[in-house]
């Protein structure tokens, strides 16, 4: 039930249409940044949006039906139905997404990345891209998803479509042809300009730089970067795991 502009999410309603049910499930595809409806009872399931659902006063059929297919989406990841936590995978990607967490957290060991100070990483990179705080996800995929997130921040960095059932392999290479494609304002990389240089780029184009670094230096950043990381902690986080993805998608199966 939608309740449009009279009452966006209308409980009290759907309980005067359906009073026997014993259970109800709420989708409130609001600002992530609201409070639950204050009208939910202990017999309903509320599922606050993850994702914020862009324009209020859009009320095309196009953008209605993107809202109804985020509730579906969202509801699927809340109830443990499916992987993901912006984005939605299939059912047969949990083992896929399973083997990249540990890759990724391999490699970070093997190469010896030394994380910023910010433990929280993982929450900060999509904060750092979305503008806002996404509410916590617990399902039985979540608590074995750190750098999955970093993976989808990733994703939201090269604008790939966040409202679709997607196949986590698909999704991996679109990301980084799509992260390849963005182009980078003319920078002066040498050592004692890092400061201005990084003072100078978006938010993108600095996690694009630090990537051409780790390209050029195989994997290891200049140690300019290394003294700066602290104020950068998205972006350098980030360029390692895009480079590292990069070297996992050259191995995978062709999608024939």
């Amino acid at each position: 039930m939608d309740g449009m502009y009279a009452d966006n999410v209308p409980i009290k309603l759907m309980e005067e249409v359906f009073p026997d049910w014993d259970q109800m499930v709420v989708v409130d595809i609001g600002d992530p940044n609201e409070h639950a409806p204050k009208d939910l009872t202990d017999r309903m399931f509320c599922i606050q949006p993850l994702l914020h659902p862009g324009n209020s006063a859009d009320f095309t059929s196009e953008h209605a039906i993107r809202l109804y297919n985020q509730g579906y989406l969202e509801a699927a990841k809340y109830f443990g139905t499916n992987p993901g936590y912006i984005y939605t995978f299939t059912r047969d990607d949990a083992d896929l997404i399973d083997v990249v967490e540990n890759y990724l957290q391999q490699q970070m060991e093997q190469h010896k990345v030394v994380l910023p100070f910010n433990t929280s990483v993982d929450q900060s990179s999509l904060q750092y891209l979305l503008g806002y705080q996404p509410k916590t996800l617990n399902n039985v995929y979540s608590r074995h998803y750190r750098y999955g997130k970093l993976v989808e921040a990733l994703g939201l960095m090269a604008k790939v479509e966040p409202v679709k059932m997607r196949d986590y392999t698909s999704f991996l290479r679109e990301t980084c042809q799509k992260l390849n494609e963005m182009s980078l304002s003319n920078t002066d990389e040498v050592d004692y300009k890092m400061i201005e240089m990084l003072d100078n780029l978006k938010k993108e184009e600095l996690t694009v730089r630090y990537h051409k670094m780790l390209v050029s230096g195989g994997g290891v950043y200049p140690a300019a970067v290394e003294a700066v990381k602290e104020s950068t902690p998205n972006a350098y986080v980030l360029a390692y795991i895009w480079y590292f993805i990069e070297e996992l998608i050259r191995n995978l199966p062709d999608q024939g």
